[in-house]
């Protein structure tokens, strides 16, 4: 893959891991913006690319095996589309829009986003109704490893995709209807949503880094 790679500076700074923390700094500087955060516009001359630009997520009431099987479809089509995306870019640290994160940062939070995901399916399965751990993608953009190049990134999908698959298109029903939750909410989900959930994740994704290299030229 023709990735550019770029030194234009990223959006917000790049975490130093070897000067000591500030909390009170840290508080007192505001929040980045992930990917999802829509921006006003307000004034300017031409309209920044779109924060939805497929659509938000819908997802029926109850299992729907037909939908389940093309969002596993959309899954494993995933790291090829994402590489097609990022291919020739000529700016991997541009923010899909100001404000939001880079192109870098959000192929690395695609990988992030589906590692645990993947983790959330094998809980689901093996243990009875777990309780699953979120974590702050934000923080996770952050980190030191979100400055490396996609490539790892992008290998890492490619096999973790492969194992997903397989694993997803060898369960029925009941299997689909295993429940699981998150903490604090006292809401019961179901596994069918996972696949749902991620291959409209990963086509999002994939549409604001196509929209994003359009509007911005590179």
């Amino acid at each position: 893959m023709a990735v550019v790679e770029s030194v234009t500076v990223a959006a917000y700074p790049r975490v130093d891991l070897a000067r000591p923390r500030d909390p009170a700094s840290e508080q007192a500087a505001p929040r980045p913006l992930s990917c999802h955060d829509p921006v006003a516009w307000v004034g300017r001359s031409a309209p920044m690319p779109e924060t939805y630009p497929i659509g938000r997520l819908t997802l029926p009431a109850s299992l729907d095996l037909g939908a389940v099987m093309t969002a596993i479809d959309r899954i494993e089509a995933l790291p090829s589309v994402l590489t097609a995306a990022l291919d020739g870019c000529a700016d991997l640290d541009h923010p899909i829009r100001e404000g939001a994160w880079t192109i870098r940062q959000l192929t690395h939070h695609v990988a992030d986003s589906h590692m645990n995901a993947f983790a959330r399916t094998k809980l689901a399965l093996t243990v009875d109704g777990p309780t699953v751990l979120t974590y702050d993608e934000v923080a996770w953009s952050r980190s030191a490893d979100a400055a490396l190049p996609v490539e790892p990134s992008l290998a890492l999908l490619g096999g973790l995709h492969r194992r997903w698959v397989e694993l997803l298109r060898s369960l029925g029903p009941a299997e689909l209807e295993r429940p699981w939750h998150v903490p604090d909410k006292p809401v019961t989900y179901q596994l069918w949503r996972l696949p749902l959930v991620y291959g409209w994740h990963g086509d999002h994704h994939v549409a604001q880094i196509e929209r994003a290299r359009e509007h911005f030229g590179i």
